[in-house]
C-alpha cells in the first residue's frame, strides 16, 4: 500500500491547531478567575423581609476566583423559594445565603449555612471589642499566639485567611439590632465555616494559645502566600518592626492611583 503523506499531514495540523485552540481557551478560562459558576441574582430591589419568588432572581456566571462563599448556586434556588430575606437586596447583587432567613423566627438555622465539604467549628477567642461589630457572614483572618522554646518569647502565627463567620455566640442572624453583651461574661466565641483539616489546625492551636481574629473588607479576595510568622523580639528589634512597616507602604502605595505625564 502506498503512503500518503499529504492527507497524514492535515490530519496531524488539523489535531495540533485543535489542541492550541483546547490550550488558548484552557489559559483564557484560568487568566480570568477559572471555571465560571452559576449563582442567582436579584434582578430588582428586594426589601428586608420579603419571600423569595422566582421572578425576583435571575442567573449570572461568575469566575471560581472571584466568587463569594456565601453566594447561592443556581442548584440551590428550590431551597431558598419562599424565604424570606434578612437583609434588603440591590438590583444586580448577587444573593448570599447571609441574606436569607431560614426560619419562622427570623434566626437562620446554622445546620443550612453549612456549604458542602465544610463544617461548623465552633471556638473561643481573646476578648476583643471588635467582636461587638463582627455579624454572621463577614470574613475574618485567624491568628495564633504561643510561647517559643524561650518562655518568655510569644509568636504569633497566621493561622487561616479570609474565613467566613457563620454565627457569633449564639447568634447566626446579621442584623445590626443584635443584643448589647450577650456574651455576657463569657469567653467570645465564634463559628467558622472550615474544612476538616482547618479544624484540625484550629484545634491544635486552641491547645497552644490564645486565639484572635482579623476582620477584613468582604470583597477582599486577597491572601497572602506563605505568611511570615512574628515573635516578641520583634517589638524591639528595630529591623524587624520596619520590615513591618514597609510591608504596609507597599500596600498603600500599590492602592494609590498611578500618575500619568
Amino acid at each position: 500500500m502506498k503512503f500518503k503523506p499529504v492527507p497524514v499531514g492535515l490530519a496531524s495540523a488539523a489535531l495540533g491547531t485543535l489542541l492550541f485552540l483546547v490550550y488558548v481557551r484552557r489559559l483564557e478560562i484560568q487568566t480570568s478567575g477559572g471555571d465560571r459558576v452559576e449563582v442567582l441574582v436579584a434582578v430588582r430591589s428586594i426589601e428586608r423581609g420579603t419571600a423569595l419568588a422566582e421572578d425576583m432572581l435571575t442567573t449570572r456566571a461568575i469566575p471560581q476566583a472571584y466568587l463569594d462563599d456565601r453566594s447561592i448556586r443556581v442548584s440551590e434556588r428550590e431551597k431558598v423559594m419562599g424565604l424570606k430575606t434578612a437583609e434588603s437586596v440591590g438590583v444586580s447583587q448577587t444573593l448570599l445565603w447571609s441574606d436569607v432567613v431560614t426560619m419562622r423566627d427570623d434566626r437562620r438555622d446554622l445546620s443550612a449555612l453549612v456549604q458542602p465539604g465544610y463544617r461548623a467549628v465552633t471556638a473561643p477567642f481573646a476578648s476583643n471589642p471588635t467582636f461587638s461589630l463582627i455579624r454572621p457572614g463577614d470574613f475574618v483572618d485567624l491568628l495564633s499566639l504561643a510561647q517559643t522554646a524561650n518562655r518568655d518569647v510569644h509568636e504569633s502565627n497566621i493561622l487561616l485567611q479570609r474565613v467566613l463567620v457563620l454565627a457569633t455566640g449564639n447568634e447566626t442572624g446579621n442584623s445590626s439590632a443584635k443584643a448589647k453583651g450577650t456574651q455576657g461574661s463569657q469567653a467570645p466565641t465564634l463559628t467558622l465555616s472550615l474544612n476538616l483539616q482547618e479544624a484540625q489546625l484550629l484545634s491544635l492551636a486552641a491547645q497552644r494559645g490564645p486565639l484572635s481574629v482579623a476582620l477584613r473588607n468582604p470583597n477582599d479576595q486577597r491572601v497572602a502566600d506563605n505568611p511570615a510568622s512574628l515573635d516578641s523580639t520583634a517589638l524591639d528589634d528595630p529591623s524587624a518592626s520596619e520590615r513591618v512597616r514597609a510591608v504596609r507602604r507597599h500596600e498603600t502605595a500599590a492602592r494609590l492611583p498611578t500618575r500619568v505625564e
